[in-house]
């Protein structure tokens, strides 16, 4: 860019050559892409503000929902409009939204950023005392306590992203073609006016390294160790904390514990009120004994509440194995959309030329994966256990569909597609179905 001084008047202009163009391709592609991710997160978060409401979980879960599913949906608003009014051209640093959007659209995309990182931390707090406190009126704050905590949220994140609404302006430039000398050509045929919205760059990178520094990284880091504490103790719940012993004549003990409880406690991450669940109490009668009509005592019942017994025991182990990769999953996501745009934007800050068409595809790139991140929010926070039925019967059809190109590259049979049942187990279960018979003929 050079800049010519006449009096107090300055003027700014470009060689249309040294312009980033995207190829039109390019431009297509990135434009679907940026459509459809946009498409999906505004359907996601509109019904998970319809959703949650409705839904009887913790206050301070489903305003924390409420709250990240608005600043995904402003984030989403303002960033698409942005990327498409880019598109439109080839010229990707020509600004056509006008002064107004030029310095509003910084603003909101920082401001729903640091809100969408506090709130992501809070839900992460409020399942970390859900799952290590028993007594759950330790922290179950209320609806008008928990608006208060999010009202704060957005005022101190907008006054954080309040360095955008100073730092962001429009500049009138001015593009000289390089034309074909002509003796009849005019300014107007070589020269036209264009608008850049930009900062200046000292000032912008002393801002983003600063709430890089001291907010988006130490989010990141209580958000990690919070999920990690999380996912240790839905790891160490897997199996049940209070055994039960049987003796040897059937009847069931007392429980090893020295607690005086005597109820199990688990804890949905979708944000639902702690369930309690009653054990089984020690002076339960021996159901192992039990007489027939000839007076001969058998022993088939006890093995019948050792099959359920171990098939609870299972489908509990299997649970909580399941919440502790959705927890690692979750943690992953974060890092993987959110991380990569903050360490380009410094990256590109610093450099001393950013101006190629590369870096532009990867400036718009790292921006499709928040996107993307605004489109698993609601799957994740909202209807987890909707997306998990639907990844099994996902992944089982395409065991299905895969099966038969497996058998023709590999030899030898191939497991069964049912893998979590083996043969002791299936022959358990049909001892248990044959006693059952039994039993009723």
């Amino acid at each position: 860019m050079q800049r010519l001084g006449l009096a107090n008047y300055k003027i700014y202009w470009y060689w249309e050559s040294d312009l980033t163009e995207l190829k039109k391709t390019q431009r297509i592609i990135l434009s679907c892409i940026i459509m459809l991710f946009s498409a999906l997160a505004l359907i996601g978060n509109i019904l998970t503000m319809f959703v949650i409401i409705r839904r009887k979980q913790r206050p301070l879960f489903r305003v924390c929902i409420v709250s990240l599913a608005f600043s995904d949906i402003l984030y989403v608003l303002f960033t698409s409009t942005y990327y498409l009014a880019q598109f439109m051209k080839p010229f990707t640093s020509l600004w056509v939204l006008g002064p107004t959007m030029c310095y509003l659209i910084p603003f909101v995309q920082n401001i729903t950023i640091v809100a969408n990182s506090f709130t992501l931390v809070m839900i992460a707090f409020d399942r970390y005392l859900a799952v290590t406190n028993c007594i759950k009126e330790k922290w179950q704050p209320g609806v008008i306590h928990s608006i208060i905590i999010c009202t704060f949220i957005w005022i101190f994140s907008g006054l954080i992203a309040s360095g955008a609404l100073w730092n962001y302006s429009t500049f009138l430039v001015y593009i000289i073609k390089k034309l074909p000398p002509e003796s009849n050509a005019t300014i107007e045929d070589y020269v036209y006016k264009a608008y850049i919205c930009s900062a200046e760059k000292l000032v912008n990178r002393k801002y983003y390294t600063l709430v890089f520094a001291c907010v988006f990284t130490p989010t990141t880091l209580v958000f990690i160790m919070l999920n990690s504490i999380i996912a240790k103790r839905i790891w160490d719940r897997r199996r049940p904390l209070n055994n039960v012993n049987v003796t040897n004549g059937g009847g069931i003990g007392h429980r090893n514990n020295t607690s005086a409880s005597n109820e199990t406690n688990s804890t949905s991450l979708e944000g639902n009120y702690r369930k309690v669940i009653p054990a089984v109490s020690g002076n339960v009668p021996c159901p192992s004994v039990q007489r027939s009509n000839t007076g001969v005592s058998t022993n088939t019942t006890g093995s019948s509440y050792e099959l359920r017994k171990s098939s609870s025991k299972n489908l509990r182990e299997a649970r909580h194995i399941r919440m502790f990769r959705v927890v690692f999953v979750i943690i992953l996501i974060f890092l993987l959309c959110r991380l990569p745009s903050w360490c380009f934007l410094l990256i590109k800050l610093y450099s001393a030329k950013s101006n190629y068409s590369e870096y532009w595809i990867m400036h718009y790139s790292f921006g499709i994966l928040v996107l993307l991140n605004c489109v698993l929010n609601p799957l994740i926070y909202t209807f987890l256990s909707t997306t998990l039925n639907v990844w099994d019967k996902l992944r089982c059809w395409m065991r299905c569909v895969c099966r038969p190109c497996l058998s023709c590259h590999f030899r030898g049979d191939l497991k069964p597609l049912n893998e979590s049942v083996t043969e002791e187990s299936a022959a358990e279960v049909g001892q248990y179905r044959q006693h059952n018979t039994s039993q009723r003929n």
